[in-house]
């Protein structure tokens, strides 16, 4: 079982080391010796059940891998109608694959903060130690 956990008030992004604190993902192996809680009568986010089903996850055309395969296309609308076609439209969310980019890649971005640098400006981008 996988049991995902926010600090609604602290409202915690992601950009600051110190923001570590403000989220838990939980996994239990073995779900026999848990005891489902009671529900609160009021609650902000209630629970709710999750069901799975496969879907073909492509990179999007911004993604490193895909633009070493896309050398000789000469614009984007030719990978999107290809992810179009085959693929269909992502679900919302999703478990694994490739991420949906919004607002650029985050790999960077979760490896400065992983390790200890701020990217919430450009302070922990220019970092002697995100060159390494």
């Amino acid at each position: 079982m996988l049991s995902f956990f926010y600090d609604r008030e602290q409202s915690a992004w992601g950009f600051d080391p110190n923001h570590r604190e403000g989220f838990r993902l939980w996994y239990f192996p073995e779900v026999s010796q848990l005891i489902r809680s009671v529900e609160p009568a009021v609650s902000t986010f209630p629970s709710a059940p999750v069901s799975f089903e496969p879907f073909l996850s492509l990179p999007d055309s911004s993604a490193d891998s895909v633009r070493d395969l896309l050398l000789d296309i000469e614009n984007d609308e030719q990978y999107y109608d290809f992810v179009e076609k085959h693929a269909g439209p992502a679900p919302l969310h999703q478990i694994l694959g490739w991420p949906h980019v919004i607002q650029g890649d985050m790999a960077l971005r979760c490896q400065l903060v992983t390790n200890g640098l701020y990217s919430g400006n450009a302070s922990g981008y220019k970092d002697r130690g995100a060159k390494s």
